[in-house]
């Protein structure tokens, strides 16, 4: 995996290897954890930049731990794991070939967000304001959320906010990033 250099100009070989490479802030994470999110950051990193699909993406500058930390404590949450490893190690990825669009961290927004087209979703959803979407299929057509608060019953599923319903795609960011990388019918709503 290669990761963007703080000077911005060059790109560097980058692996998570050790706890260290976390926020202080987040839950202690088994080594198995972290060589699971590595394995699965390596199967991304060929997915996005390999070649081998119709165009390569532009690899966007890593995020920050500065970074990170800002958009917990402006947002009162704590990232997951995995999705803090995801930030550090891609901060997004554009469009890829079949119109998936990782945003940025300067881009992830809460659903009840004015800039979203997303008031439906709002007035529906349980705990509007801990999802945040992360992700979009289709220039925008769905959004994809987290549910980044500290109930139980919801946290750290993925669902489609705008989809009547809203259904829950993924129990977890890692498992949403499988169903991606495998492109099962419930990444579109089916289950």
């Amino acid at each position: 995996m290669f990761r963007l250099c703080e000077a911005g100009r060059t790109f560097r070989r980058h692996r998570i290897s050790s706890q260290a490479s976390l926020a202080p802030n987040q839950p202690p994470t088994n080594s198995k954890s972290l060589a699971r999110s590595s394995e699965l950051f390596d199967r991304l990193d060929l997915h996005w930049y390999d070649g081998r699909n119709r165009f390569i993406l532009r690899r966007n500058a890593c995020a920050r731990e500065k970074e990170i930390g800002y958009f917990a404590k402006t947002n009162l949450l704590k990232l997951t794991p995995d999705l803090h490893a995801f930030f550090l190690e891609f901060n997004g990825a554009d469009e890829d070939s079949n119109l998936f669009s990782f945003w940025p961290l300067s881009r992830v927004v809460s659903v009840q967000s004015s800039t979203l087209n997303l008031k439906k979703a709002v007035a529906e959803l349980q705990e509007a304001d801990r999802y945040f979407v992360f992700a979009d299929y289709m220039i925008e057509c769905w959004y994809y959320a987290i549910h980044l608060g500290n109930n139980p019953a919801f946290q750290h599923r993925v669902i489609l906010p705008d989809f009547p319903h809203q259904p829950v795609i993924a129990s977890s960011f890692s498992a949403f990033l499988e169903i991606y990388l495998k492109d099962e019918p419930k990444l579109y709503g089916n289950s």
